[in-house]
């Protein structure tokens, strides 16, 4: 196992790899994960925009898949297939509704169906709005 000194000079290794190759997301992540100012603030901004872009892409691409799923179920009958929403919470959103995640659906907070089905409804609803 590396000792902390060991991964910071990895890390500024890393980092100063990518300044030289002008690889700015690369940049911009390792800039941040070490809590530094950046020696070229024009390749940090950039790769913090393009980090924004890719992130912002493939979620947009996972609210799709996700709306393009949700066509086939009923959504204002809360009770209906709750089980089935369920897993599309988890499947498209693992960071949000997953195990660990910012709301568990495992949790006791969300054993009765009603309130998956009112959940679900709520966030087809808000993404139909955005796209």
């Amino acid at each position: 196992m590396k000792t902390l000194e060991e991964r910071s000079k990895e890390l500024d290794k890393q980092r100063q790899e990518a300044l030289e190759t002008r690889t700015s997301i690369a940049y911009y992540k390792l800039c941040a994960e070490q809590g530094i100012t950046s020696e070229d603030q024009l390749l940090y901004e950039q790769g913090c925009l393009e980090s924004k872009d890719s992130n912002s892409d493939s979620q947009d691409l996972n609210v799709r898949k996700f709306l393009n799923e949700v066509k086939r179920l009923n959504l204002s009958n809360y009770f209906f297939d709750a089980s089935g929403k369920k897993k599309l919470l988890v499947k498209y959103f693992p960071n949000k509704f997953g195990p660990g995640g910012k709301q568990d659906l495992n949790s006791d907070k969300y054993k009765n169906d009603g309130k998956i089905g009112k959940l679900f409804e709520s966030l087809v609803i808000n993404y139909l709005k955005k796209v």
